[in-house]
């Protein structure tokens, strides 16, 4: 049985992951016809123009009791995904191995991902009153105005490079998240070069450790665990107590992270359709 203090810090763990993934997926005019809605505690989230799972899912599932099982926002989100004409992904916070849920999903024809690039560990931790100084960093780190989402935009794509479509998308995206006081974005430059970047978002005293990659040429200099002791140490002085992060398992980020002070605590049970890869919105 989870206990309160777990059950409450699942909360705001989940919470602050909910509302980065609408920041993330949102522009002001909506130009990548994002969709959302919510059933109760879970949030389903849709993106025709980002071909991947992980921004068309469903999260907010818990560990339940046998006698509540949320079977009625199972056959909701089923059923608001197939009028979309997407197969649905079911996130489950912590696992829920025991009966009715999982059998309820196998029988709804859905069955447990283990695709490694999906991420699905959940980090905490609290933020330690020590932290690493940022002298030793590999380079300067900046924090990044509104005005220059379209940095991280440019550096996704040189990282993930697609529909150039999509990098207007990024870049709008990035400065909407910019201009909300609780979104932090940082860039970090050796010699004037751009290397690495990550986000932060502050929510109730959550500091969630979000979007952050580093260029091929700059991997193994430190850039991650310097952007790590930045934005814990600005979480800290926002007033947060705890930090956390959603990665894929035995990465190098998670390898940063736990460097970092984060703890594993569990990991996501993704549920996705039999064949999922094989539907024309995918297209594997």
């Amino acid at each position: 049985m989870t206990s309160p203090r777990t059950a409450y810090l699942l909360d705001r763990v989940e919470a602050a992951h909910a509302e980065v993934s609408l920041q993330a997926l949102t522009t002001a005019d909506n130009p990548a016809g994002a969709e959302w809605t919510r059933f109760g505690s879970v949030l389903a989230i849709l993106q025709r123009t980002s071909k991947t799972s992980l921004h068309n899912r469903s999260f907010g599932f818990r560990e339940t009791d046998p006698g509540d099982p949320p079977l009625d926002a199972v056959d909701a989100v089923l059923a608001w995904y197939a009028e979309r004409d997407v197969p649905a992904r079911i996130d489950v916070s912590p696992p829920a191995h025991a009966a009715p849920l999982a059998p309820a999903l196998v029988e709804r024809g859905l069955e447990p991902q283990t695709l490694p690039f999906l991420s699905r560990r959940v980090l905490w931790g609290p933020i330690p009153e020590s932290l690493p100084s940022l002298a030793g960093a590999p380079g300067e780190i900046v924090r990044l105005a509104p005005e220059e989402g379209g940095l991280l935009a440019d550096l996704a794509d040189r990282i993930w490079p697609g529909d150039p479509e999509l990098r207007d998308l990024r870049a709008q995206a990035a400065r909407r998240r910019l201009r909300d006081s609780r979104y932090r974005g940082y860039l970090l430059r050796i010699e004037g070069e751009p290397a690495a970047w990550a986000e932060l978002f502050l929510d109730q005293g959550v500091a969630y450790l979000c979007h952050a990659a580093t260029l091929e040429p700059f991997r193994g200099r430190g850039c991650q665990t310097a952007l790590i002791a930045r934005r814990l140490a600005e979480g800290r002085e926002a007033g947060c107590t705890l930090a956390m992060a959603l990665v894929a398992i035995d990465s190098a980020s998670e390898r940063n992270l736990r460097r970092g002070g984060l703890v594993h605590h569990y990991d996501r049970e993704i549920w996705m359709p039999t064949g999922w890869w094989q539907h024309p919105f995918y297209g594997f």
